[in-house]
């Protein structure tokens, strides 16, 4: 079985990139459904104090929480909008913590794929910060999945019932879910 992570960037529940996150997730599942298993996250679940100055003993448990549940999964998808052409405070302190307490060679993110997606009710939507995002996770080692999904605006990405646009659907089923799955 396959174990799959989900999450969005940001720790807003309602947010356009928890929902497309969370409508990732249900493809995923529904894309092989004997052979996927999926799990959905909020980050916010792990929120840690700002990382700067702090030494590793001071680290919270719910660190150690999230570095738990990322190590039990074979994959990873983020959806991520833009924060200012980068990714926001709350994933940045919560990957500063995972590298502090285990160092840059050995985080949670190591030799794991990961896909970056995303969708912004602005502008060009998450297309300046995932850059930034693909770098960090680059530097983690992890796998970044060579093609991202960039969504663009939410009124692009989901229906007005909620849900998310054919087109929309295809990327993930065309293109993000089958590359993560073969990188796995």
């Amino acid at each position: 079985m396959t174990k799959l992570l989900f999450f969005a960037g940001s720790s807003q529940k309602s947010s356009v990139n928890s929902k497309l996150a969370q409508s990732a997730a249900q493809l995923a599942q529904s894309f092989q459904p004997e052979s996927i298993s999926v799990t959905v996250v909020n980050i916010s679940d792990f929120d840690a104090p700002n990382v700067d100055g702090a030494t590793a003993s001071e680290a919270p448990e719910r660190v150690n929480s999230l570095r738990e549940v990322l190590q039990a999964h074979d994959g990873v998808f983020i959806g991520s909008d833009e924060y200012t052409g980068a990714y926001s405070a709350i994933l940045r302190n919560l990957i500063g913590w995972l590298v502090l307490t285990n160092g840059p060679d050995d985080t949670a993110f190591k030799d794991k794929p990961v896909v970056i997606c995303g969708a912004s009710s602005r502008g060009v939507g998450s297309v300046r910060g995932h850059p930034a995002l693909q770098q960090l996770f680059v530097t983690l080692g992890a796998k970044v999945i060579s093609q991202h999904v960039r969504l663009g605006t939410a009124a692009s990405a989901f229906q007005p019932d909620g849900n998310l646009t054919e087109s929309v659907k295809n990327q993930l089923l065309e293109n993000a879910i089958p590359k993560l799955l073969s990188a796995v």
